[in-house]
């Protein structure tokens, strides 16, 4: 049975962890005491923290405080050790998404790019997508969507106060724009009983798939067959169910 001396033994012998070390860890945060979670804890943030610190420096300028980005950066390592089992990869490649999926959250929470309506949202990003530069007219002929709408979607971009380029790296970029956290997931799958294309892709999207990985929208397009914008269009319109449902309004992060 590996022990804190094994692990200490590790430590001084390897630069980096081992697989071993981070099983090790990430079981003592699951099931270890109060005392071995948090000295695990204190170990992971040790051995990671320059991982959560580079994905926080990532996501500055989007109008969060540094220090709220690394606070939520670490969380999401944090985080990352109860979904941990060791069986496919490092942690260091693991917790990546979830630290980006936390920092994401942080921004979208109190960043000006996201306060828009979810419907003038979607807006957005479609005009995005087919160029914000284009001419009015041009856009509603390409865009099937109210003339209304896509003048609201104009004029909240103007609003904002990111750059272009910043906008479209962060609806580009980003992974999940939500963190589900176990607590809700059951009720977020219950809302696509009807739909079984976007529940079983909702699920590999947030790990509990077959592989139990999170896939990106590449992968998922490859599962299912499927061109990455139509993909794209199904992730988004799924999210934006689950963001109108209100369900992640009152989900709370340990």
């Amino acid at each position: 049975m590996y022990t804190w001396t094994d692990y200490r033994i590790s430590k001084r012998k390897n630069k980096n962890p081992t697989l071993q070390d981070d099983i090790f860890l990430t079981d003592l945060v699951k099931y270890g005491s109060e005392r071995d979670r948090n000295k695990a804890k204190e170990e992971l943030l040790e051995r990671y923290g320059n991982l959560a610190t580079s994905i926080a420096i990532k996501c500055k300028g989007r109008h969060v405080e540094y220090d709220d980005l690394l606070q939520s950066a670490k969380i999401g390592l944090l985080y990352a050790a109860t979904k941990y089992d060791g069986n496919r990869s490092k942690y260091s490649t693991y917790a990546t998404p979830w630290i980006w999926q936390y920092c994401l959250r942080l921004i979208e929470n109190t960043g000006r790019t996201i306060r828009l309506p979810n419907h003038i949202q979607e807006a957005l990003i479609r005009i995005l997508r087919e160029g914000i530069d284009l001419d009015y007219t041009e856009l509603i002929n390409r865009i099937d969507l109210p003339a209304s709408r896509i003048q609201a979607a104009l004029d909240g971009y103007k609003t904002q106060t990111m750059s272009l380029e910043d906008v479209k790296d962060y609806y580009e970029d980003k992974n999940m724009d939500k963190v589900i956290l176990d607590s809700v997931m059951d009720n977020v799958l219950l809302l696509f009983k009807r739909d079984e294309l976007s529940l079983n892709v909702i699920k590999d999207y947030c790990g509990l798939g077959d592989n139990d990985e999170m896939m990106d929208v590449e992968a998922l397009a490859t599962k299912y067959g499927k061109p990455v914008r139509e993909m794209t269009d199904i992730v988004n319109t799924a999210l934006n169910v689950i963001r109108d449902s209100g369900l992640l309004d009152t989900q709370e992060i340990e």
